[in-house]
């Protein structure tokens, strides 16, 4: 069976609309740190790309920002901003709560007892005052695999609020200020259709997190427009100089406390089939193996057609 074209997968299942950046950190091997990373990702996630979410948080009361306020007001442009946590996966999770900074806080603090679930959506009322307009999503997932345990930290939004260059070079900007101190295992940022969690590429081999962050640092989870690499997968791609050398890149740093930062054109615009190649031959040697099922590639993302496994370095 042929690969489907980018149109004829939009037309089956139609496109992805939200940017997402994507952050996975191990609790193992530094508690202290992944708990300080995914504090920070709510912090400053929302201090620096919320918007007018973050505006009316600062500015209205915790009834206003009710989600069902928004729905039943049917007001223009009105906000609702609710966290919700789950402890424990399967178990019963604390009834959502409009934000306020007293529940900002709490929420924080329940972090350090690694819940399996933290999200904060954010959503807005479009200009007749129907419930489609833009949203703001922050999340945290617990994963738990092979007696390890990692967080993997989510945050996204549609065009509205990713969709000019300078607001994704904003994105960009927080991604690899949270990586610097994270040594992380994974990040990346694309676009989203389906599970916040998983890669792209995890989509397309049909894999999870709870199955790649196992082997996290000796393969990696996924490739997009922005990837951040673990320290140990960059050394085996021969470290700093050969990743920049590798003509997958436009910009690769190495980060603050290990791991490298990995932009493959200067714009999301401009990540096509082309530069999907380029970043899967600088990446082969560290890819799993496995071709992609290019009909769970929902464009605008892009992944080289290809198996690892049966291509030459």
């Amino acid at each position: 069976m042929s690969d489907p074209t980018p149109a004829e997968v939009v037309a089956l299942h139609g496109p992805s609309t939200v940017v997402h950046a994507q952050l996975c950190v191990s609790v193992d091997e530094s508690y202290a740190r992944a708990l300080i990373t995914a504090r920070r990702w709510f912090d400053d996630g929302f201090r620096s790309l919320g918007g007018v979410f973050r505006e009316a948080g600062l500015a209205q009361t915790p009834d206003q920002l009710d989600v069902m306020a928004r729905l039943s007001g049917r007001v223009p442009h009105a906000v609702s901003a609710m966290l919700g946590i789950q402890l424990e996966a399967g178990g019963y999770h604390d009834r959502d709560v409009a934000y306020s900074g007293e529940v900002w806080e709490n929420m924080l603090l329940t972090l350090g007892r690694l819940p399996t679930f933290v999200w904060f959506h954010c959503e807005a009322n479009d200009g007749g005052g129907e419930p489609d307009g833009p949203y703001f999503d922050m999340s945290m997932h617990r994963v738990d695999s092979g007696g390890a345990t990692w967080l993997v930290l989510a945050v996204g939004g549609p065009s509205e609020l990713f969709g000019t260059d300078a607001q994704l070079d904003g994105l960009a900007v927080f991604l690899r200020g949270q990586a610097e101190s994270a040594n992380p295992v994974h990040g990346e940022i694309s676009w989203r259709k389906k599970s916040y969690d998983k890669s792209v590429l995890e989509t397309a081999l049909n894999v999870g997190p709870a199955q790649t962050l196992p082997t996290g640092r000796v393969a990696l989870r996924g490739y997009g427009w922005v990837t951040v690499v673990p320290e140990e997968i960059g050394e085996r791609l021969g470290g700093l100089e050969a990743i920049r050398d590798s003509g997958g890149f436009v910009e690769v740093e190495h980060l603050g406390a290990g791991g490298f930062w990995c932009r493959a054109t200067p714009r999301l615009s401009d990540y096509d089939q082309a530069a999907a190649e380029r970043v899967f031959r600088a990446f082969v040697r560290v890819l799993p193996p496995g071709r992609p099922d290019m009909w769970q590639v929902y464009p605008p993302n892009v992944l080289a057609p290809f198996d690892p496994a049966a291509t030459s370095p």
